[in-house]
């Protein structure tokens, strides 16, 4: 049983019109043609909806509550649509509305707040929600819809996808200062053999150490563990637990960076690019296409040792 978007809407007009007639009217459809159309839901649901009497249309109950149901959804999914072509419209008409944003890994939330501040101060019309909940995989809720903006550093290859270069930034290995590796100049995939690998993420497909340095050279280290507040990420290396690949710039930003050494990954150091990712449609919006400029001013970019 699949109830299109379409069939909801007609049951919500029903519902607050009254009289097939004027649900008719509400849709620019026909009167016959619209008492068509619910015969056939109702035949499809195998569920009266509503009971006539004479012009006049009311949700019935027959058949376990299943009309009332119906009549709810079809409330909340024309709600819903409404206050999406609100927001869609306000976007497109200059800078107004939602935006909802995400990044591929939790160290972005270090300095996205402030760009997000700046980007406020120019555009207070447009209110920029964060969704943490989307890191572990931001592409998919772009995809449909629950987001508009996902920073990412492993881009889709998808045509509905809009991609734009942000920055680029260098993951550098972290150690204690009194560990036998802070006196490299850099590290190799063997070095980290016999490590244990402290990351964000528990998918090793994710982590741009493994995929780009690590798995090449057929070395694993001795165990990985995952941990997603990169505060306890350098709380675990300072103690010895283990050693982590983190951003240049993160250990900039930590106010115990002082207790740490940091030492390039492979002779020429090892880089990711983030994009900007959105759908194709959005790409054109002026408040996302805004966001982005500003997004790309205000990120951390790489820097030297």
């Amino acid at each position: 049983m699949h109830v299109t978007i379409p069939q909801l809407v007609m049951v919500d007009a029903i519902c607050k019109e009254g009289t097939v007639t004027a649900a008719a009217r509400r849709l620019a459809v026909t009167q016959p043609a619209l008492s068509h159309r619910l015969r056939e839901l109702e035949s499809q649901l195998d569920v009266k909806l509503f009971r006539r009497n004479g012009p006049r249309m009311s949700v019935t109950r027959e058949g376990e509550r299943e009309g009332e149901r119906v009549a709810r959804s079809a409330r909340a999914v024309v709600e819903e649509l409404a206050r999406l072509q609100h927001d869609l419209g306000q976007l497109r008409s200059g800078y107004q509305g939602v935006l909802r944003i995400a990044t591929e890994c939790y160290t972005c939330y270090d300095w996205l707040p402030a760009a997000l501040e700046r980007f406020a101060a120019a555009f207070p019309g447009v209110e920029v929600q964060i969704l943490p909940e989307a890191t572990r995989d931001p592409v998919k809720p772009l995809l449909d819809g629950t987001l508009d903006l996902a920073l990412v550093y492993t881009p889709p290859d998808r045509e509905d996808l809009a991609l734009k270069p942000l920055f680029r930034d260098e993951l550098v290995a972290v150690v204690p200062r009194s560990h036998p590796f802070a006196a490299r100049r850099y590290l190799t995939a063997r070095d980290f053999r016999d490590q244990c690998l402290i990351c964000h993420f528990p998918e090793l497909e994710r982590n741009v150490l493994i995929r780009d340095v690590l798995r090449p050279a057929g070395v694993m280290p001795r165990r990985v563990q995952a941990v997603q507040l990169t505060g306890a990420v350098l709380a675990m290396v300072g103690a010895k637990r283990g050693i982590t690949v983190i951003p240049r710039w993160v250990l900039g930003k930590e106010r115990s960076s002082r207790h740490f050494r940091a030492v390039r990954v492979t002779p020429r150091g090892l880089f990711r690019v983030w994009y900007a990712a959105m759908r194709v449609e959005n790409a054109t919006l002026p408040a996302l296409a805004s966001l982005v400029e500003v997004l790309g001013r205000e990120a951390p970019r790489a820097s030297n040792p």
